[in-house]
């Protein structure tokens, strides 16, 4: 049978290896490494899924974990690297007018995030937003009507996928949407999630640049923040050095050093 479609399900790299997956829709699934290629059933393909599951579970080796109950972007994107750490895992129940949402740079409360002003009518800031859904083919907005039309018909938590937090604060790891769609519906209510906690970890206040944040602070800012540091550290340095060049004696370098460095605190 020829294929009458292609669809990139996932690609990315395995060290110095580019892998990607093929849905030939109609005949099989491809597994690409490089120039290497294995053709597999669907059902061949959920197997090899089942199995890999199986052995992560294994490996963690935490009571009650079962990684089929995360949502596999979340768990391959950020979640990943964690799970060595993990010790534990536990159900909870946390209103949703005290749970906190990661938006660019910081965290705020659900109750403010770009999420539920979308659902209200204010898309502007969620438009504007650099980060697209997770999901392939959607935008964050057509991402959110999923949810709120999931939540409507098969209410919350659907197949065991809970709103995740790490540790005791509740900072949202995994699931804002669906937090944002509940709080729509509902208003504050408490709702079941999922806790994660992992040896070594607290919740610090840099901990909110976490990941995607980090590198969207760091888009928008890191040019005013360069020449903020350089400005305020870096030139007076520069002059610093200039201005010793200018004198060779060790009296006279002595007064400009000291002059240099008022200067550089100065300006800190």
């Amino acid at each position: 049978m020829s294929n009458p479609a292609v669809i990139k399900l996932q690609s990315g790299k395995i060290g110095k290896s580019k892998v990607w997956l093929d849905d030939n829709f109609g005949e099989s699934i491809h597994i690409h490494i490089d120039d290497f290629r294995v053709d597999l059933t669907v059902s061949e393909f959920g197997k090899i899924y089942d199995d890999l599951c199986s052995a992560i579970n294994e490996l963690v080796n935490v009571d009650g974990f079962d990684v089929k109950k995360i949502d596999p972007v979340f768990l391959s994107v950020m979640l990943w690297q964690k799970l060595p750490e993990l010790k534990k895992i536990s159900y909870d129940k946390v209103r949703l007018g005290s749970m906190l949402a990661p938006v660019h740079s910081k965290i705020i409360p659900l109750a403010d995030s770009m999420g539920l002003k979308a659902l209200k009518g204010i898309s502007n800031e969620n438009n504007s937003f650099s980060r697209k859904s997770n999901h392939i083919g959607q935008d964050d907005n057509e991402r959110m009507d999923t949810i709120l039309q999931s939540i409507k018909k098969n209410g919350y938590p659907y197949n065991d996928n809970y709103i995740i937090m790490y540790g005791d604060d509740n900072i949202i790891r995994d699931g804002q949407h669906r937090a944002s769609c509940l709080y729509y519906l509902y208003g504050d209510i408490e709702v079941p999630v999922l806790r994660l906690y992992f040896n070594h970890y607290s919740s610090p206040k840099i901990d909110r640049f976490y990941n995607i944040g980090i590198r969207v602070f760091f888009r928008r800012h890191g040019i005013k923040q360069i020449k903020r540091i350089a400005k305020r550290i870096v030139m007076p340095l520069i002059k610093l050095k200039n201005q010793l060049k200018k004198y060779t004696s060790a009296q006279e370098n002595d007064v400009f050093i000291d002059n240099g460095l008022m200067n550089l605190f100065n300006a800190r």
